[in-house]
């Protein structure tokens, strides 16, 4: 990244987070946390949640990439006092987790210096004690570990593979020698797909950087880490489906769809990068940018 996000956790899909103003279609941002309320919430990434709302425990959880940990909270912003570690590449120093995703039980968390860690929330600690954040354990652990080939993971999604009918994880490698998506299976062995998540119309300097699954498609973003950016759908054997507004992104990473009654934009796709930019649902190849359109309070 070439500058530091805001610290501030923006829980896109929480519906209460963001304030419609119907008279010009735009919206109002709401700070629900920041490092002032915890000092571990630096540099923030991605953020997963378990997928069945009516889970017992069903908190947010955010990748601090600064720190190399893992933090919750409510859909407040209260947070809650387990705190998970995602630890290095290497053994030692700090972690850098990105991307996260929630799979049955398990989060999973990408990290820049080339690993993919999990941590099972049925696994016990040696002596659990009676509170949710001593009744787990506090430390992911390493599933996946390519740094020594300069694996640069900024991004994970998770979906239902179409031709196997496996749960498939994908991990968006931002590496300028060998950037791609991988996918891997729920055991995290590497899944050979017929496609390979390529645009030929995009330039080979632009590498996978955020990736998310929305319904049956794979939306993978592409940075190359100065300016610009372009955002594709791909099915999720990797075949190019569509290319997204390609020229009127700034360094697009994250991608939420808006909820249905969002407004003008219900039901549209979202793309984070320092600002916020909605685009249709596309129905053809290419689809329409709708522009900017965030106030800050």
């Amino acid at each position: 990244m070439t500058n530091v996000r805001t610290l501030v956790t923006l829980l896109l899909a929480c519906a209460g987070a963001w304030a419609q103003d119907t008279a010009t279609n735009s919206y109002t941002m709401t700070s629900l946390v920041t490092n002032l309320n915890d000092p571990h919430l630096v540099n923030p990434w991605g953020l997963s949640r378990p997928s069945n709302p009516s889970a017992t425990e069903n908190e947010w959880w955010i990748s601090d990439q600064i720190t190399g940990l893992s933090t919750l909270y409510d859909a407040n912003g209260s947070v809650v006092s387990l705190v998970v570690t995602i630890p290095p590449a290497n053994g030692t120093g700090t972690g850098s987790p990105t991307g996260t995703v929630f799979n049955a039980n398990n989060f999973l968390f990408a990290t820049l210096d080339g690993t993919i860690s999990n941590w099972n929330a049925i696994t016990k600690p040696g002596q659990p004690g009676t509170s949710c954040a001593k009744c787990h354990v506090t430390s992911a652990t390493i599933m996946v570990n390519h740094s020594a080939a300069g694996a640069v993971y900024t991004g994970l999604a998770v979906a239902k593979n179409a031709t196997s009918g496996a749960v498939t994880y994908y991990a968006a490698n931002n590496s300028n020698s060998n950037g791609g998506v991988e996918a891997y299976d729920t055991s995290f062995n590497p899944v050979t797909l017929p496609g390979a998540f390529m645009d030929p119309n995009i330039p080979t300097a632009y590498k996978p950087f955020g990736i998310q699954a929305i319904g049956a498609k794979i939306y993978v973003t592409f940075y190359n880490g100065s300016s610009g950016g372009y955002v594709d759908a791909f099915d999720t054997n990797g075949n190019l489906l569509l290319s997204l507004a390609q020229g009127a992104f700034s360094e697009p990473w994250g991608i939420a769809q808006a909820p249905a009654g969002f407004g003008g934009i219900q039901s549209d796709h979202r793309s984070l990068s320092g600002h916020s930019q909605e685009f249709e649902r596309p129905a053809h190849h290419h689809s329409r940018a709708l522009g900017n359109r965030v106030r800050q309070r």
